[in-house]
């Protein structure tokens, strides 16, 4: 019975796609990229905004997500070196910042959704 109560409640806060488990910010161990979604200059709070993440492979962005977070304004999470497309969407407005993540430098990625 514990685990499944576990198992809803990692469910809830991550999603598992291609291999790679993300966890949420507060866990996640040395994150080396910040996402900030933000409305008039401003974080986003209060609002749903959508992550998907997406690996770049050879120039072209994968079609399905490499993860996916919901109803977050900003997240840090640990991805391995590449390249990357950022996507936040929230209501019917979406917008997206490609990213590289190397080996030692953090990135942050602010995605304004006005």
């Amino acid at each position: 019975m514990t685990m499944n109560i576990i198992r809803k409640i990692f469910a809830t806060t991550a999603v598992v796609i291609s291999g790679f488990v993300a966890v949420p910010a507060m866990a996640t161990p040395n994150p080396n990229v910040t996402l900030m979604a933000t409305l008039d200059q401003s974080p986003a709070f209060n609002s749903s905004v959508r992550w998907s993440v997406f690996r770049v492979e050879n120039g072209v962005r994968e079609l399905q997500p490499y993860i996916v977070y919901d109803n977050r304004h900003s997240l840090a999470i640990r991805l391995p070196p590449g390249r990357y497309v950022a996507e936040a969407s929230r209501e019917s407005v979406s917008r997206t910042r490609t990213f590289d993540v190397g080996s030692y430098a953090a990135n942050n990625i602010v995605v304004a959704l006005d």
